[in-house]
């Protein structure tokens, strides 16, 4: 804890140090003079024991001593005058740690100045009672105390105020860091009210990483000191003409900057200053002749309707960005209820996902996977499913989402496949009779999840699994957007023996020879493409029949998903699609109903085989 104050610089453990070495001598000089000497002297030297334990009491409990302390240093600096006027040398024991003490709890130039007035008059009283020779030696190891502590006081000082400087500005662009951002705000945030609105943008540039792979990070880091200027600059011009405002432009982290602005009247000024900082970004941005056509996206937040902290309002103003890119980015999104709304309804079901962990409320239902004839059950694909009334309400589409925005959808992963793995340990003794492939889904992101292997492996040995009767199922989208280590990651556990499919494929605009390189076994037609065949088998041209040419090309097995009308299944047929799925052949089941249909399912098949 520092407290500045005037010319103090107060450390209360270093104050309670020199306190606690001169209570100890000054007792022994009082009681000595007390007693054997100038009686005086002694009852000056009391008071300042006295005044001394008063400080170190007041210390001890961090109450404020700013006055006291002033006073403290008159009483000491009478005393020592007092004292070298009458005892000559004797007095001037005091004089050099009291100096030092100054040094250390003072600002230097007020210790400066401070100590020299005192050591003239300490000087000046001494030739009351000393040779002026005598004097005149004792001087030089006086002024050398000054100078030396002025020294040390001097470079510790700099050296603070370098790691001060270091600590609150950014050292890239010399703006604000976060932690300076945050000290200033929670400052404003008290001065705020009805009358006087405070309003938080928080600009993110837009694909900056691109800038960094393109061109170099020394010219990224030009960039990020040529946007923060533009900000100092826009934020400077918006309080110069609105003069009752104050503002400030901090960088947070990478390509983080937030434009801070108090004082504002009306919350039409708000969106006003919004536009004004995106239409700064207009104008391509010249970086060592490299013209940069650089935009951004800006969330904002007020305090109209919030009672905030500035976590909370950094918060709030970083949704209201996220927003805006989702909308298209070059920007600007505004926090407000909906948004809100929104925030709390995702707090709520991460809260029941969390529930649905702990209590055990998850279960899986299976949805089974017919043949080429649609008459024989091949597999199954296992879908999570929830007791708890607001997921269930809702569906694991929307949850699932959310899980993973929440950083929880690793644990639901893990649950899935266990639960799939345990279930299978029971199920292997009666799949005597033909393959069978559980298809298990993995969020996109557990292909960033490198112990995902490790982990699949151990459950496999618990549960004693073949890996050949596991099939995981990835989206194509996710792969798309992931790339090359999850492609890696991938390989490793078709590597293992697992079978691999391409969920909801013709949705993520792969390109059709990027196939070769995706270590897949099945392709899954997204169901928007099965839903699309007419009925009146005017079917010319259908996305369908380019995909199954596609997996014919690259010998790949083909699910299609979601078929609901025969005619649907007619015509997936006469294209000899390799298997299917939809609620036209089974709606999910549970498991006790699965193993049963399954076992039915299997009798018919012994019963055709014997005929």
């Amino acid at each position: 804890m520092i407290e500045k104050n005037t010319g103090h610089y107060i450390k209360p453990r270093l104050l309670s140090v020199f306190l606690l070495l001169g209570l100890c001598p000054f007792t022994f000089y009082a009681a000595y003079h007390l007693r054997y000497g100038m009686f005086d002297i002694g009852i000056i030297s009391l008071v300042n024991v006295i005044f001394t334990a008063f400080l170190l009491f007041q210390n001890h409990f961090r109450r404020r001593i700013t006055w006291q302390l002033d006073a403290f240093v008159v009483s000491i600096s009478f005393f020592i005058i007092y004292a070298c006027y009458f005892l000559g040398i004797k007095g001037l024991f005091f004089v050099f740690p009291f100096i030092i003490g100054i040094f250390f709890n003072y600002s230097v130039k007020f210790a400066l100045i401070t100590s020299s007035i005192l050591a003239v008059l300490v000087i000046l009283a001494s030739l009351h009672s000393m040779d002026s020779a005598v004097v005149a030696r004792v001087a030089f190891p006086l002024i050398m105390t000054i100078i030396i502590s002025y020294l040390y006081a001097n470079t510790i000082t700099r050296h603070r105020e370098a790691l001060t400087l270091e600590a609150n500005v950014d050292y890239l662009t010399g703006i604000y860091n976060r932690r300076n951002i945050n000290s200033w705000l929670q400052q404003q945030l008290k001065n705020v009210d009805e009358h006087a609105l405070l309003a938080l943008y928080f600009i993110d540039i837009d694909d900056f990483k691109r800038v960094n792979d393109n061109y170099g990070h020394a010219i990224g880091d030009k960039l990020l000191v040529s946007i923060s200027k533009k900000l100092l600059s826009v934020t400077h011009a918006i309080t110069d003409d609105f003069f009752i405002l104050q503002g400030k432009v901090g960088r947070l982290a990478g390509d983080e900057f937030v434009v801070i602005i108090s004082g504002i009247a009306l919350e039409s000024e708000v969106r006003l200053f919004a536009d004004k900082l995106l239409s700064e970004f207009k104008e391509p941005i010249v970086i060592d002749d490299v013209q940069l056509d650089t935009q951004v996206s800006i969330g904002v937040a007020s305090t109209q309707d919030y009672l905030m902290t500035p976590d909370t309002l950094l918060n709030y103003a970083d949704i209201a960005m996220f927003e805006a890119k989702k909308q298209g980015k070059n920007r600007i999104g505004y926090f407000n209820q909906f948004i809100a709304d929104k925030i709390s309804h995702k707090n709520d079901v991460s809260q029941a996902i969390k529930d649905s962990l702990a209590q055990n409320l998850f279960y899986l239902n299976f949805m089974p996977i017919y043949d080429s004839t649609a008459t024989q059950i091949v597999g199954a694909e296992a879908l999570i499913r929830s007791h708890h009334p607001l997921l269930s309400s809702i569906g694991p589409e929307a949850y699932i989402r959310i899980a993973e925005e929440y950083g929880l959808v690793a644990e639901i992963d893990l649950f899935v496949i266990e639960s799939c793995f345990q279930y299978m340990e029971k199920l292997i003794p009666e799949l005597t009779l033909r393959p069978f492939l559980l298809a298990i889904n993995i969020s996109s992101l557990e292909l960033k999840n490198e112990q995902l292997p490790s982990k699949i492996e151990a459950l496999a040995n618990q549960y004693h699994i073949p890996p050949s009767m596991i099939e995981f199922e990835i989206t194509e989208t996710s792969l798309v957007d992931h790339g090359y280590k999850s492609i890696k990651l991938l390989q490793r556990i078709k590597e293992m023996g697992y079978k691999l499919s391409l969920d909801d494929f013709g949705t993520g605009y792969t390109a059709f020879n990027q196939l070769q390189h995706f270590p897949v076994d099945t392709l899954k037609i997204d169901r928007s493409f099965i839903w699309a065949i007419d009925p009146n088998y005017n079917n010319e041209g259908l996305m369908i029949d380019v995909i199954l040419s596609l997996a014919k090309l690259y010998k790949l097995n083909v699910i299609a998903e979601g078929v609901e009308e025969p005619y649907q299944l007619e015509y997936l047929k006469k294209l000899k699609c390799s298997q299917y799925q939809g609620y036209l052949l089974s709606k999910p089941l549970g498991w006790e109903a699965f193993k049963e249909e399954l076992h039915l399912n299997q009798q018919e098949f012994r019963m055709a085989v014997a005929r």
